[in-house]
């Protein structure tokens, strides 16, 4: 179980670390949406890291 719960994690930081470029690139105010999605992928990062 530790082994998919790990590949779970990585797949969520890579997640977040492609949309934060993303929405630096974008011009203008951002949808609380995009924000609170990579709020919400940043959580069980944080509790791990």
């Amino acid at each position: 179980m530790s082994d998919k719960l790990t590949d779970l994690l990585e797949r969520l930081k890579t997640q977040q670390r492609m949309l934060i470029p993303a929405m630096a690139e974008h011009n203008g105010m951002l949808a609380g949406s995009a924000l609170r999605q990579v709020a919400e992928l940043g959580l069980p990062t944080a509790n791990k890291a």
